[in-house]
C-alpha cells in the first residue's frame, strides 16, 4: 500500500468533532468517516515510514494512536482526540511524532529524557553551543 495522502474530509471531520463530541455522534456519525479517512491512510503513511526508518528503529514501527481521549488525568473530558497522531522511537530517547488535526498535517522530532542526568547532559551541551 501506497501513501496516497489524506482526503480534505479528513480535516472536515476534525472540525465536526470539535463542535460534537460526545459518544453517540462519534458512534453514529464520526466513526465510518474517521476509519475511512483518517485511520487508514495513517495506516498507510505509518508503514512507509516505518520501512524508510527500519535501519535506525528496528521492526517495531510507527505507532498509531487511537481516537479515544484518556480521560483519567486530564481536565479535557471529551471522549475522542480532536486530532490523529502516530510516532515512531528511533532511538530509546529520541522519536518522530505525526499529528493529522482540523489545521492540517504536522510533524516533528521529539526528544524525551528519561533521566536527570540526561536532562542535565542536554542543557549543558544547548548552552555550550549558544555559549
Amino acid at each position: 500500500m501506497t501513501f496516497s495522502g489524506f482526503p480534505p474530509s479528513a480535516l472536515r471531520l476534525y472540525e465536526d468533532l470539535a463542535t460534537d463530541n460526545d459518544k453517540e455522534a462519534w458512534r453514529l456519525r464520526h466513526r465510518e468517516r474517521y476509519e475511512r479517512d483518517v485511520r487508514a491512510p495513517m495506516d498507510e503513511l505509518a508503514a512507509e515510514l516505518g520501512t524508510f526508518f527500519e535501519e535506525w528503529a528496528g521492526p517495531a514501527g510507527v505507532h498509531v494512536l487511537g481516537p479515544v481521549r484518556d480521560t483519567r488525568m486530564s481536565h479535557d473530558k471529551s471522549p475522542y482526540k480532536t486530532y490523529q497522531g502516530a510516532y515512531l522511537d528511533l532511538l530509546p530517547c529520541l522519536g518522530l511524532w505525526v499529528h493529522l488535526d482540523r489545521h492540517g498535517l504536522y510533524a516533528s522530532g521529539r526528544w524525551y529524557p528519561y533521566a536527570g542526568a540526561e536532562v542535565a547532559r542536554y542543557r549543558a551541551a544547548v548552552e555550550e553551543e549558544d555559549g
